[in-house]
């Protein structure tokens, strides 16, 4: 649970500024920025893809949206899509990056859905009705809430003072738990490699990682796919379609979401 905590903490205290506020530390519009204004994308990217490879840089919402717009602009949709998703995982209720995810979506070729079930519909819903700094300051509340009533139980000798703290400390230990659900699932989604984009601009699915298997369908670009749980093979991973159809496809032409840290090898 600590350890959920201080990743959920970490996650509400990135530093988030959008394409028209400032990257990284300068106080003025960044090089990247005027670039990007200046409709010069290709070398606005190279700028960004470097502010998220500097060592000990940690990956920010702001980075990878701004990174997005310049994939984007730059008519690299699988890519942008990429940065999309973990602007938005490092910010999950920023209506900014789910609207610019929302249009680059829109434009691939391939509708696939996954649709959860109703009670993970609701459930997700639950976990993503407040920001994560808001569930961090609840279990926060609810735990110095139980404590204070276990004090109030254990040492005041007055019987309606005793009967009001059993029935508060039950409640805020059934809220704390609660919460404590919710902040593992907030972590769990925040660390969840079940998903990745394609990049290439057409990829076709086989039926085995072998070069002479039989293609069962062909994806596009910018398209978010779940992968099954096998492992790499001659260089082709297994991915899912929403149907439970399984394909495999080249590895170079599909990027996980997780981990966010950028590679070198992630470039188009």
């Amino acid at each position: 649970m600590k350890k959920h905590l201080i990743i959920l903490f970490l996650l509400t205290i990135a530093p988030f500024v959008r394409a028209q506020s400032q990257v990284g530390t300068e106080s003025t519009p960044t090089k990247a920025h005027l670039l990007y204004e200046k409709e010069q994308y290709a070398p606005s990217i190279e700028i960004y893809r470097a502010l998220l490879l500097q060592e000990g840089n940690a990956p920010t919402a702001a980075l990878y949206y701004n990174l997005g717009n310049a994939y984007y602009r730059n008519g690299d949709l699988g890519w942008a899509i990429v940065a999309y998703e973990r602007a938005l995982r490092l910010s999950p209720r920023d209506r900014y990056i789910q609207h610019n995810l929302q249009i680059a979506s829109s434009q691939t070729t391939d509708r696939l859905e996954y649709i959860p079930s109703y009670l993970e519909g609701v459930w997700s819903s639950i976990c993503y009705l407040f920001s994560p700094l808001v569930w961090c300051i609840l279990s926060v509340g609810f735990f110095l809430l139980l404590a204070s009533a276990l004090f109030v139980f254990r040492f005041m000798r007055q019987r309606i003072a005793r009967q009001i703290a059993f029935y508060t400390g039950i409640v805020s230990l059934l809220l704390f738990f609660f919460n404590g659900f919710v902040v593992w699932q907030l972590v769990r989604d925040y660390r969840n490699d079940q998903w990745g984009i394609v990049v290439k601009g057409q990829v076709a699915a086989k039926s085995a990682p072998s070069g002479d298997a039989l293609t069962l369908f062909v994806l596009h670009e910018g398209s978010k796919l779940a992968t099954a749980d096998l492992p790499e093979e001659a260089g082709q991973i297994a991915v899912t379609l929403p149907d439970g159809t399984l394909g495999w496809i080249p590895a170079q032409s599909f990027v996980p979401i997780y981990p966010l840290q950028l590679t070198e090898t992630q470039k188009p």
